[in-house]
């Protein structure tokens, strides 16, 4: 593979695989004396490293949780959150992740553990799949993964809506719907209001206030103040005059 200052090194680290001849090389390299194109090589090994290393990661979850009992799941998440210092409910959502992969998906886990794509591309994948029938899922990934290597996070999330929605057009939809609404957001009579008045009471908060003020906080609070801006006292005296017994 070279050293620093190799004019093939930049070009033999970047084809690297994700193993741990590549982890020895890395640990060897002194960065001081690396050029900007040597530290742009060691950038894109590291980054298949560690969706290597997270797609293990997934797999030893996925693996996890099966060895506990349906009942007794609840706790497996406080046992892992305890071994990773991860809370508990990041570390629910981590294991979901693993057993989706490793039950649904494999072929986004071999892809994830040998860093063609990285955890944001698996996690689209996942939560896209996570209310298709499984079936529908295996040709989403073998669709989509023999295609994913090099490609952005953009393309590969917009393949994979634009996948599903040909495959299975109504979990597609109900999809998006949950997006365009997510339950407990807006109050069921905010939601009636067409947009256009949502959106000049968002941009003109006062034209609320008349619907928002009880009966009593509408009337003029404070002494008259006439044109000129000083208070006519006379006017003030007499109405105490008129209204005392």
């Amino acid at each position: 593979m070279g050293v620093i200052g190799d004019p093939l090194f930049a070009l033999n680290l970047v084809d690297a695989a994700p193993d741990a001849e590549t982890v020895r090389v890395l640990q060897e390299l002194d960065l001081g004396a690396a050029d900007r194109y040597e530290c742009l090589a060691v950038m894109e090994v590291t980054n298949r490293l560690i969706a290597a290393m997270q797609g293990m990661q997934l797999a030893a979850m996925g693996r996890f949780i099966t060895q506990y009992d349906p009942l007794a799941r609840r706790y497996a998440a406080a046992d892992v959150a305890s071994a990773l210092t991860w809370t508990t409910r990041a570390t629910a959502s981590r294991l979901q992740w693993g057993e989706h992969v490793t039950t649904t998906l494999p072929r986004t886990l071999a892809a994830l553990c040998a860093g063609v794509v990285d955890i944001a591309k698996a996690r689209t994948m996942i939560e896209q799949t996570e209310i298709i029938d499984p079936d529908i899922a295996g040709q989403v990934e073998n669709t989509v993964i023999p295609q994913a290597e090099n490609r952005t996070y953009r393309w590969f999330r917009d393949t994979v809506k634009r996948t599903i929605a040909t495959l299975d057009p109504e979990a597609s939809e109900q999809r998006r719907q949950a997006h365009r609404h997510p339950p407990g957001l807006r109050a069921p009579e905010v939601q009636a209001q067409p947009r256009a008045r949502r959106l000049r009471q968002s941009q003109h908060p006062h034209l609320q206030l008349p619907q928002l003020q009880p009966a009593s906080q509408k009337l003029r609070v404070g002494p008259h103040r006439p044109v000129s801006g000083r208070p006519n006292l006379g006017r003030q005296s007499q109405t105490l005059v008129q209204v005392s017994p």
